[in-house]
């Protein structure tokens, strides 16, 4: 099965959904710094662990991207 599937795609889709993970963590951050909002440190914390752990997972099992695409059909 592998063969089936190039490995560039993968490993770009790694690659942009720890870099997204990151982001909204960093959000997260920022804007409890710019305007001491616990919320926003909470939520950008705790979905970017999500994002991060179903990043993790797919690194282990490179065809299993169900966890990415749960975790963000959530960002609404």
């Amino acid at each position: 099965m592998s063969d089936f599937f190039p490995l560039f795609p993968i490993f770009s889709l790694n690659c942009s959904t720890f870099a997204f993970a990151a982001g909204i963590a960093g959000v997260g951050v920022y804007n409890y710094k710019k305007t001491n909002s616990k919320i926003s440190l909470i939520a950008g914390l705790s979905y970017g662990s999500v994002l991060t752990c179903a990043w993790y997972s797919t690194v282990n099992h490179p065809f299993e991207i169900w966890g990415i695409m749960a975790t963000t059909a959530t960002v609404e």
